[in-house]
């Protein structure tokens, strides 16, 4: 993912030989097409690794100052063509699922192994190698399970004057009560936030229905479903019908990409680990990324949370290559600490002002207590 392969980047920058791990295959690694919102340190980040010259994501990369995003996929591209001149290796179809302590090497599930001084896990919440390095997952409620429900809908952009024209948007409820009665009133979905991106090949919105809006639009058909967002458990149909209704009603089109047309997902509860690094058999253990702590979806907390944990763990590891380990482990607490604490309202408090001065080292990112 984004923050795997970001975190690549800076260790082969510090001279380091790199290899990732990535359990898809290759031609279905960059494939996903929702978009991610980029706060302004992500973005000038990103234009200094090439986002204006690499294509995708191009020329026109963060020409808007109020939204700017990016394909996942797309993010995907630009970090991978930067790893390959850099000299970092890839290995696809091949899932790490334990370190063999006493040869300081990670074994994988088809039975190859690599040899590592450090070990930087980027797979995601609920890893088997997490949890085999005696990481341990913890889940945090938001609000009650079910409460915050995320849906996502992507529509075939065909780039016909009057779609080159739409104007991309964010909307809370109660910033626009008026806007979101009438959509009520029009599409009968009751919608708590909806945003739209534009991108080259598609329209992106992303909305929040409440559930007793979905339970009335038949799109959840029983409530008290121990897993309510599992397939069985949600009408695909309906769903797409409720998504074309909001897009339509906005002016988007709606007709809906063949694949990753529309999704749903529950965001009510994140989970994040309760330690980001550990020793293992003298091999540095750490995560980083959504493998450390799942973002909250509607402030866009995902890559920049990703990608300063992805410094944070290569600062880490520049300690523990100079003999500091437990040192190292230390630092990851520290920054871990604030890094949990990241959010829009709080960032004035947890990061430093000036993104021109971020650098590797956390006290130039993070404000850290004495």
């Amino acid at each position: 993912g984004p923050c795997g392969l970001r975190t690549a980047l800076e260790l082969a920058l510090l001279g380091g030989h790199v290899t990732v791990l990535e359990k898809r295959p290759a031609d279905d690694a960059a494939g996903r097409i929702n978009r991610l919102h980029l706060w302004e340190w992500c973005k000038q980040d990103l234009i200094a690794w090439g986002a204006k010259v690499f294509d995708p994501p191009g020329g026109t990369f963060g020409g808007d100052n109020d939204f700017c995003h990016i394909g996942i996929g797309e993010l995907q591209l630009l970090l991978l063509k930067n790893a390959l001149l850099l000299g970092v290796h890839l290995r696809f179809e091949v899932e790490a699922r334990e370190l063999d302590e006493e040869k300081r090497e990670v074994v994988c599930r088809d039975g190859t192994r690599f040899r590592c001084d450090a070990l930087v896990i980027v797979s995601g919440a609920s890893s088997p190698l997490s949890r085999s390095l005696g990481f341990r997952s913890i889940l945090c409620g938001l609000r009650g399970k079910g409460s915050a429900i995320g849906v996502v809908a992507n529509f075939k952009n065909n780039r016909d004057p009057r779609e080159i024209a739409l104007r991309q948007f964010s909307w809370a409820r109660q910033f626009n009560l008026p806007l979101f009665a009438d959509v009520e009133k029009k599409t009968k979905v009751n919608l708590e936030n909806v945003v739209y991106y534009k991108a080259q090949a598609h329209h992106y919105m992303v909305m929040t229905p409440t559930r007793r809006s979905l339970l009335d639009l038949g799109v959840i058909r029983d409530e008290k479903a121990t897993q309510m967002l599992r397939g069985s458990n949600v009408d695909f149909s309906r769903l797409s019908t409720m998504v074309q209704r909001v897009g339509g009603f906005f002016g988007l089109p709606t007709e809906l990409c063949e694949s990753q047309g529309c999704m749903i997902f529950d965001f009510s509860g994140v989970q994040r680990l309760e330690t980001p690094a550990t020793l293992v058999g003298g091999v540095l253990a750490c995560a980083a990324g959504d493998a450390l702590l799942e973002p909250f979806w509607p402030e866009g907390l995902g890559i920049v949370r990703g990608f300063m944990s992805a410094l944070d763990a290569a600062a880490a590891i520049v300690l523990a290559a100079q003999g500091s380990k437990e040192a190292a482990v230390t630092q990851m607490s520290l920054c871990y600490n604030v890094l949990k604490s990241v959010a829009a309202q709080t960032a004035g408090q947890c990061l430093q002002k000036d993104i021109r001065q971020y650098r590797l080292q956390p006290a130039t990112r993070y404000i850290l207590g004495a």
